[in-house]
């Protein structure tokens, strides 16, 4: 597994967590990754299976994203819609 280039932050540490994806025919279905997080978000990630990163998604990446959802190609509009619809979902979830 490669190091990350993510610098981290106040409590946050360094974690390696591995998991099975289930309900999948994978021939290896284990999955390795390093986490940067506090214990708050490791205990998260543990119990809803994802971490919330406050305006992580900002700037050209989040405008490209809005671009998208008008953009002339259907396929196009549907996954930046798809993205946008996960995106509330987590932050909505998040914020309960």
């Amino acid at each position: 597994m490669g190091k990350s280039q993510e610098q981290p932050m106040a409590g946050q540490e360094s974690h390696r967590l591995t998991f099975r994806i289930r309900n999948h025919d994978l021939k290896d279905p284990v999955r390795t990754v390093d986490v940067l997080a506090t214990p708050e978000e490791i205990r998260q990630i543990v119990e809803k299976g994802y971490l919330v990163r406050e305006k992580m998604f900002t700037g050209e990446g989040l405008e490209r994203l809005r671009r998208a959802l008008d953009d002339p190609e259907p396929l196009v509009r549907q996954a930046a819609q798809w993205a946008m619809t996960q995106i509330t979902r987590m932050i909505n979830e998040a914020n309960e």
